[in-house]
């Protein structure tokens, strides 16, 4: 353990922080990528409290693995195993620093419960009891030798959040060994899709990561409390604006729809007109439409879905050039069906 815990550190950034390890005497740092994922500074600190300004070599967003590299040199490393020799039953060590808790790194002790395959990426991982919180993301399962075995990545969680005692993940060091020279080199592998969380509003979306993140004004537009928008390749679009002021009337006239000096305003042409008065509960409703920009000659075909929760109307809409629209239409059915209220898990 004298060994190990000196190579363990914490990783810390702007949104949070996590654990990792020391792989190489000049800097590199092994994590889950989901330690760092969205931040804009990263910091490692050492056991001994020195601390390092961290940035990113290459990263596998759907292994859940990335390198960081610190400017520092001659310092402690971990010994990578193998984890292939590990038998359920087998005594194994976690360490790392959950909850951001000042002092030392936590160590905890358990056996291996089993071993379970992700054959979809590729992934093998190591079940285990021993004690894992957050914060302990991408610390160490190490074997009775003092060898890492294992990369700590998650705790199991039922309805409410609460965690599943006893049951706790680590990605196996074998499944990670043949990803870890690509990330030194700077190879990344990045998700098909990206999660935008808005935990304001209350609302998850997903888009290719081809699409980038963009902003409008709605300052001119009282209606509507807040807003993200999506741009992809070809005029491909998608939006979610919010409308927390929602009294109960939704209509199909357009210019109830826009407001003429609002610069990102569209017009909807709906396809099955509709009108109605709802109580401020629930209702979901999905249309095609087709939509012309303002100064542009551009019709588009598209998605629009209104979600109606405890008073707040969401409207989500997503679209591409009308003679492309069959391209594009299975990316935006994803898009669009992708929505959903933070709060619709029990």
């Amino acid at each position: 353990m004298e060994k190990v815990a000196p190579a363990v550190v914490r990783v810390v950034t702007n949104k949070g922080m996590g654990s990792g390890i020391i792989i190489d005497k000049q800097g590199y740092v092994l994590t889950n990528n989901h330690v760092i994922e969205g931040s804009q500074s990263i910091k490692v600190v050492l056991a001994d409290k020195h601390e390092y300004p961290a940035y990113v070599l290459g990263r596998d967003e759907i292994k859940d693995l990335v390198i960081l590299k610190i400017n520092a040199a001659n310092l402690p490393v971990v010994t990578l195993g193998n984890s292939e020799k590990l038998t359920p039953g087998d005594e194994v060590i976690a360490i790392g620093y959950p909850l951001d808790l000042t002092g030392s790194a936590t160590i905890s002790r358990g056996i291996v419960s089993a071993f379970r395959i992700d054959n979809e990426i590729g992934l093998t991982y190591i079940q285990t009891d021993a004690s894992i919180n957050p914060g302990s993301s991408g610390g160490a399962i190490i074997n009775s030798t003092g060898e890492v075995v294992g990369i700590t990545v998650s705790t199991i969680r039922v309805s409410g959040g609460l965690p599943v005692e006893g049951m706790n993940f680590a990605i196996a060091i074998d499944s990670a060994k043949p990803i870890i020279p690509k990330l030194i080199a700077g190879e990344s592998v990045l998700k098909p899709w990206v999660t935008y969380t808005d935990s304001l509003h209350g609302f998850e979306i997903q888009y290719p990561n081809t699409w980038v993140q963009v902003t409008f004004d709605v300052s001119k537009t009282p209606r509507y409390q807040g807003s993200v928008a999506f741009e992809g390749p070809g005029y491909v679009s998608g939006f979610v604006i919010i409308n927390s002021d929602y009294h109960g009337t939704l209509s199909s006239r357009v210019d109830e729809l826009t407001n003429p000096d609002a610069p990102w305003q569209v017009l909807f042409r709906m396809d099955l007109p509709w009108q109605g008065i709802y109580p401020a509960s629930e209702l979901t409703y999905l249309n095609t439409i087709r939509i012309i920009q303002p100064d542009s000659t551009i019709m588009e075909e598209g998605k629009r879905l209104i979600v109606i929760r405890e008073g707040i109307l969401y409207e989500v809409y997503a679209s591409a050039p009308q003679s492309e629209y069959e391209s594009y239409s299975s990316t935006i059915d994803a898009v669009i069906n992708s929505f959903r209220l933070i709060n619709d898990e029990p």
